[in-house]
This record gives C-alpha cells, sequence and structure tokens, in this order.
C-alpha cells in the first residue's frame, strides 16, 4: 500500500505534484493564447474598419500581449478621432 510505504509515497506526490504543475502550464498557455488571438482579432477588426491595410497574424504572432493591447488602444482612438 502507497501510504505505508514513506518512499512510493514520495514518488507519488512527486508525480502527482508533476502532473498538477503540467496542467497548470498548458492552461496558462491556452488562456494567453486565446488573449493573444482576441487582441489580435481586435486589431484587424480596426484596421478594417480605418481603412487602412490588412495585416497578417504572422505580424503579430510575435509581440507581447502589451504590445498588442498599445496598438489596439492607438486604433481605437483614432477611430474615435475619425468619428
Amino acid at each position: 500500500m502507497i501510504a505505508r510505504d514513506p518512499i512510493q509515497r514520495s514518488l507519488y506526490e512527486a508525480r502527482l505534484k508533476a502532473e498538477r504543475d503540467a496542467r497548470a502550464k498548458e492552461d496558462y498557455a491556452r488562456e494567453k493564447g486565446r488573449s493573444v488571438g482576441e487582441s489580435i482579432g481586435k486589431i484587424k477588426l480596426l484596421r478594417q474598419l480605418l481603412g487602412d491595410d490588412p495585416a497578417t497574424n504572422a505580424e503579430y504572432q510575435t509581440l507581447s500581449l502589451a504590445d498588442l493591447a498599445e496598438i489596439e488602444q492607438d486604433l481605437q482612438c483614432r477611430l474615435r478621432e475619425r468619428g
């Protein structure tokens, strides 16, 4: 039985921790990817509304979420000023 053998118990707990850590990393990556995708979608829509040249996703894939948010904010300001 695992609970009676301290070595086996330790290995079991280490394995559980590794599984939880891996799951947390996957969840974080998925959420970050979703946020980046939403931001890129908003930027593309704003560029289209402003009549700017369309940009590809590849142009934005290397940017950080903060950089994407800044671009999105700038485009929103331009759209408000235009309206």
